[in-house]
């Protein structure tokens, strides 16, 4: 049996950084308290596209930026 690889099912696709980063601006204006915030963008390994997340900046992700 093959393993089941996690992938991007259900998330948001975004084509590209900048319109990740135009949709965190949008929710940012209109974030209501209590709601979930999304904090940042990432480029996805299994489908190329961007999407958001409220997690923070892991530290190997920290190292690969830079």
């Amino acid at each position: 049996m093959t393993p089941r690889i996690r992938g991007c099912t259900g998330k948001k696709k975004y084509p590209n950084a900048t319109a990740a980063d135009d949709m965190l601006g949008r929710i940012w204006s209109t974030c209501k308290p209590g709601r979930r915030l999304e904090t940042r963008a990432y480029n996805c390994d299994h489908c190329g596209r961007w999407h958001l997340t409220s997690k923070p900046l892991q530290h190997k992700e920290m190292e690969q930026a830079a």
